[in-house]
C-alpha cells in the first residue's frame, strides 16, 4: 500500500504511470505555482485514501517537462489519471477533497 505519493520524473514516467497495473493519479505541478502548493496536503491524504485502489505520484514539471509536454499539460496543478497507460481523466486547478474524489471515482 502507497502512503504518500511517489515522486515520478520524466525518466520514470514510463514504467510509474503507463505500464503500471493499476490506475495512476498524476499531479503535475510547478515550483512557483501557489495553487499547487495547496493543494499537496490534499494529494499526500489522497494517496493514503486510496492506497489499495489508485498510485498516487507527483511530477514537477520544471525539472520534468517532457511527460506534461507529451499529455498537453499547461496549467498547474494538473490532475490527470492514466488507465492500463491512457490518460482517461483530467481536471485542472485548485480542487476541493470532495471535487477531487468525486475526479477520481468517476474516473477509476
Amino acid at each position: 500500500m502507497q502512503s504518500a505519493p511517489r515522486v515520478v520524473t520524466d525518466a520514470t514516467f514510463q514504467s510509474a504511470v503507463l505500464q503500471s497495473a493499476r490506475p495512476v493519479l498524476v499531479d503535475y505541478w510547478a515550483e512557483r505555482c501557489a495553487p499547487c502548493n495547496v493543494m499537496s496536503p490534499l494529494v499526500a491524504e489522497t494517496a493514503r485514501h486510496y492506497a489499495d485502489r489508485l498510485a498516487v505520484v507527483t511530477l514537477n514539471a520544471n525539472e520534468n517537462p517532457v511527460a506534461p509536454t507529451r499529455f498537453g499539460v499547461r496549467s498547474f496543478p494538473t490532475f490527470m489519471i492514466f488507465r492500463a497507460g491512457q490518460p482517461v481523466g483530467v481536471r485542472v486547478g485548485t480542487l476541493s477533497r470532495a471535487q477531487l474524489r468525486q475526479f477520481i471515482e468517476s474516473s477509476v
